[in-house]
């Protein structure tokens, strides 16, 4: 055995010690976060050995992070815990490493803006968070709140951390990254499942549907996770991809449906319409593999019926109830009470509307929610950091410069996407690319009422996805001037 293959076969055995490490890492911390008031010097010396592992091997340091949100637990807890903000900084250090690594070897960073958009626009996109993030510290404010504004979006940074990583590596590296997403995936849906199971009959007591929607907050895999299976079961070719990935269809396909989020099924019809429109070849396809998943759903739902006939009737029920409310205004609380928001916002934004308020700045607005008012311990008056409209959201916080950037990295995807889909003629490029696109297209339509582009754990998953386009990208890029 050569040196190249003995090289390729330990990294791949350092796959599982990884994440691995991971998973102890990410449920070490969660717990102390819960139960332990100082975790500061144990999260930054795990920094610091995370910073010398990314410079050492970027790769490791990269499958630690995938395995730390496999972490039981992880994030899952009523309120805001300091593991929110440590996670930003154990993401730093191994991002550090990575770029220290990157100049060290002197590596391509990035590529002309002609031929990378996006990725410059990523890095535009974060630097101004971060000016931003300065700009708007207040005296008297903790350090470590402060920091944790910036967290939501932290994961872009991991588009370049890919490239860094695999572009020179074999084409397979793309594809065991991909599968991690999958993976990740399948333990966070299975941990929603069981959760499901254990407080169903609790939610159908309480009346109370909003209590299923918790768990391990898996909901965001259900869109992307189902586009990208459909996508790869109609590219495979061998019967053994094609049930893989067909299972993958139900199971993720199931978890958009338990979601009980309007936005990711709008987002889902939005990506489904753009595969059909936009990319012929999937559109037989597609309509068979939504047949095939309705007869098995309506196989399963008939059995379940004949044993937990009430139970079916109250799941039915809530979808019902939460796909039609959307068209009964005056009855949806949560609708008026987000447009309440808006309006707010909206008005707010305009006081300063180039450079905005400052990444992670407040708001108080009138909610006609009284879940809120509970919340608040007050009547009526609502303050938040956030918005479930993430346009309105970066206009407020960072700007018409700040929303302006980051539609400029989205568009700079889709035109990518686009590009290699129509330039390459490798199925697994085509499959892939094809599915973001769609994707990407969905979370648009989806960040109106959810700022689904946001959040600790979807901008880092969202990030993968995105580097794996300019992994893709590059090697095109490569191909042609050699050519």
């Amino acid at each position: 055995m050569n040196e190249e293959a003995l090289t390729v076969k330990n990294e791949r055995f350092i796959i599982p010690v990884s994440i691995l490490i991971g998973i102890l890492m990410g449920s070490g911390l969660s717990w102390l976060s819960i139960y332990s008031s100082s975790m500061e010097v144990l999260a930054f010396s795990l920094g610091l050995l995370l910073l010398a592992l990314s410079f050492y091997k970027p790769l490791w340091g990269l499958l630690i992070l995938i395995g730390f949100f496999l972490a039981p637990g992880l994030f899952n807890t009523p309120e805001v815990t300091p593991l929110e903000t440590f996670w930003g900084v154990l993401f730093a250090a191994g991002f550090s490493g990575a770029l220290v690594r990157a100049f060290f070897e002197k590596r391509k960073l990035l590529l002309l803006l002609r031929e990378e958009s996006f990725l410059w626009g990523a890095l535009f996109f974060l630097l101004w968070g971060a000016i931003s993030l300065l700009v708007s510290f207040r005296e008297g404010e903790k350090l470590i709140w402060w920091l944790r504004k910036y967290v939501d979006f932290v994961g872009y940074f991991l588009i370049f951390w890919v490239v860094w990583c695999i572009s020179e590596k074999k084409g397979s590296w793309i594809k065991i990254l991909l599968s991690l997403f999958f993976f990740v995936g399948v333990v966070k849906g299975i941990q929603q499942l069981i959760w499901y199971y254990f407080h169903f009959q609790e939610a159908i007591t309480g009346n109370d549907f909003q209590l299923l929607r918790r768990g391990a907050y898996a909901q965001f895999f259900g869109l992307p996770g189902s586009i990208l299976a459909i996508c790869f079961y109609l590219h495979s070719k061998m019967r053994k991809e094609k049930i893989f990935y067909g299972i993958l269809v139900l199971f993720f396909l199931l978890l958009l449906g338990l979601s009980f989020t309007r936005g990711l099924w709008l987002g889902f019809g939005i990506s489904l319409l753009v595969l059909l429109i936009g990319f012929k070849g999937f559109r037989a396809g597609v309509a068979k593999v939504l047949a095939s998943f309705l007869l098995f759903l309506g196989a399963i739902l008939g059995g379940t019926f004949f044993f937990q006939r009430e139970d079916v009737i109250y799941l039915f029920h809530w979808m019902r109830v939460r796909l039609f409310s959307s068209f009964r205004l005056q009855f949806d609380v949560s609708l008026l009470d987000r447009l309440a928001e808006w309006e707010s916002l909206w008005t707010l934004s305009w006081q300063r509307p180039f450079l905005g308020h400052g990444m992670g700045h407040g708001f108080t607005f009138y909610s006609v929610n009284p879940w809120s008012w509970v919340e608040e311990g007050g009547i009526g008056r609502v303050t938040i950091r956030y918005s479930h409209n993430l346009y309105l959201y970066l206009f407020y916080t960072l700007g018409m410069v700040g929303l302006f950037l980051f539609l400029f990295m989205i568009f700079g995807v889709l035109k990518t996407t686009r590009k290699i889909w129509n330039e390459t003629e490798d199925s697994f490029a085509k499959a892939y690319c094809a599915a973001f696109f769609s994707i990407c297209i969905g979370f648009l339509v989806t960040a109106i009422t959810c700022p689904i582009y946001m959040a600790k754990t979807n901008s880092v998953l969202i990030g993968l996805l995105m580097g794996i386009v300019a992994v893709l990208n590059r090697k095109i890029l490569v191909g042609e001037k050699r050519g």
